[in-house]
């Protein structure tokens, strides 16, 4: 029953009942589905008069339902096809890091000082310890992108061009000691005689670290340079005679040794050891469509390599 009216005909109250026969369906709605889910079909059934809605076969995705002069009127809407699939692949142009290097080496250090020519003590040589960077670079790679349509997005991956692993630091050490004696020597006509002397030393140490993420350690994980000199002071005294009788003359004051000595100690990564260059780049999820049911279906796009 769809419809019933009441009237008066010749002074005789007279009824008309109209009714639906079939299921109801009048209308079948069909279009291409989302662009997501490529090669689906969207298909909204409208029926009218019967009790229950007609569905259509596929994943329902809505239902309206509408009462009007005593009858209803329902449309069914549902997403026909593979809904769950690959559903696009391109390739792609993305950067990627490189990792980084550091060697602990040394370099060969001199001074020319050409004032001290005379006393053989001018130039200064040695060496001293340092780290030599290599860091992280970029580089542009093709990508294989691959877009697909599931209800479970995935929650591992093995990831490539990852430099979370890789990390090293360095540890510079400045080790700089001197020592120095005097008077060392007195000259008394003719004869050197050795008093009292002073002796003094200084040490000064300094140290520093430095990280450098996403770097390995080459080539030895230890380096050591050194520089050592030595200088005089001459003092000349002006003769005089003490209670014995001897004439003071020339005075070696001072005699020193200093030494300079540098290290750099690297901890920390020594190979590629988690790094690799094949598999995922990076990975985006996002839900596009719940279910009447309540099931819900994503959107995932792998970049891979």
């Amino acid at each position: 029953l769809i419809g019933e009216d009441v009237s008066e005909v010749d002074g005789i109250p007279t009824k008309r009942f109209t009714f639906a026969k079939g299921n109801g369906q009048i209308i079948v709605d069909k279009r291409p589905g989302p662009s997501a889910f490529g090669g689906c079909t969207e298909v909204t059934v409208t029926t009218i008069g019967s009790s229950q809605p007609t569905d259509p076969t596929g994943t329902i995705i809505a239902r309206t339902e509408t009462e009007n002069d005593g009858y209803k009127t329902f449309r069914v809407t549902a997403i026909q096809g593979d809904i769950i699939g690959e559903k696009q692949t391109y390739k792609d142009i993305v950067t990627v890091d490189i990792p980084g290097e550091v060697t602990l080496t040394t370099e060969d250090v001199s001074i020319i000082d050409s004032s001290n020519s005379n006393l053989g003590l001018g130039n200064l040589s040695g060496t001293i310890a340092l780290p030599k960077v290599k860091p992280v670079r970029t580089k542009k790679i093709a990508a294989n992108v691959r877009v697909e349509i599931m209800d479970n997005p995935p929650s591992t991956a093995t990831l490539a061009y990852d430099l979370g692993e890789l990390s090293c630091s360095v540890t510079s050490l400045s080790l700089n000691y001197s020592s120095k004696v005097g008077p060392t020597k007195r000259y008394k006509s003719g004869i050197f005689i050795f008093p009292n002397t002073d002796w003094q030393r200084s040490y000064s140490p300094s140290a520093r670290i430095q990280n450098y993420p996403g770097c390995v350690l080459v080539g030895g994980a230890e380096s050591v340079g050194e520089v050592a000199y030595k200088s005089q002071k001459f003092h000349q005294l002006e003769p005089d005679e003490d209670e014995d009788g001897f004439a003071d003359g020339l005075e070696s004051v001072i005699e020193s040794n200093a030494m300079s000595v540098t290290k750099c100690i690297g901890e920390g990564s020594t190979s590629l050891t988690g790094f690799q260059e094949n598999g995922i780049i990076k990975r985006n999820s996002r839900p596009i469509l719940t279910d009447l049911n309540g099931k819900t279906y994503y959107e995932v796009i792998t970049w891979s390599v």
